[in-house]
């Protein structure tokens, strides 16, 4: 019995200096995912609000406010492409001349890709007309947090309707951060349109590329519905 006792106990002491051990590999392999994977974890996203406070032609900027009243500002030079977001360079975005071909939205039916909606669909007439379009470059700083990002694309997409709770710009800024490796640069292409019945009625789309702008590299589209109901 004693030497049952023995055995017994010498088995808890090394099951004891095995445990730590374990749980310690553990923690050490949850710390080693990618920084930008570590912001889409930690930060508040579902109420981040985009509103602008100035566009022209040599700069946006966009204030960005979260669920508990903090904000923080987006800041885009147009003129040497740099993306500022609380005064740290997150990306950098490049107008490039516009590309007028697919205007209507149309997708090939091979792409692989994410959609995401902003505003209410339902109060349009689901038929838009084409007004402009505009292309850009983007490029990652692999200091970008899921937020600065979702600023980022704010500031190409939400030319239109500033001010929005915009849960699906942040959603494809994380996707966006999933797929990109440091420096990677992406291709996007905003289009806006009018309602074709409904006056005041709008549907933008920014599209995202993993490449060159086609339908086999397309990524995501986010939608963007707006105006007078």
């Amino acid at each position: 019995m004693k030497k049952y006792i023995s055995s017994l106990i010498v088995f808890l002491l090394v099951l004891s200096t095995l445990i730590p051990i374990k749980s310690a590999n553990a923690h050490e392999n949850n710390g080693t995912n990618d920084s930008l994977q570590s912001n889409l974890s930690n930060e508040s996203l579902e109420d981040v609000e985009f509103e602008t406070i100035e566009n022209n032609d040599s700069v946006g900027i966009i204030e960005v406010t979260y669920d508990d009243g903090s904000t923080s500002i987006s800041e885009y030079n147009k003129e040497s492409g740099e993306v500022f977001f609380d005064g740290e360079l997150v990306a950098t975005l490049t107008e490039e001349n516009a590309i007028e071909e697919n205007n209507s939205g149309t997708i090939t039916p091979f792409a692989s890709y994410k959609t995401y909606n902003i505003g209410d669909s339902s109060n349009g007439s689901g038929v838009y007309a084409y007004k402009y379009s505009k292309t850009f470059s983007l490029t990652v700083s692999s200091a970008a947090t899921v937020v600065a990002i979702a600023a980022t694309l704010a500031q190409a997409f939400l030319e239109k309707k500033p001010n929005q709770k915009a849960a699906a710009l942040v959603s494809a800024a994380a996707g966006l951060i999933a797929l990109a490796t440091t420096g990677y640069t992406f291709k996007i292409k905003y289009t806006h349109t009018k309602d074709s019945k409904k006056s005041y009625r709008y549907m933008d789309w920014l599209m995202i590329y993993k490449g060159a702008v086609s339908g086999s590299n397309l990524k995501m589209r986010i939608n963007h519905y707006y105006g007078k109901v």
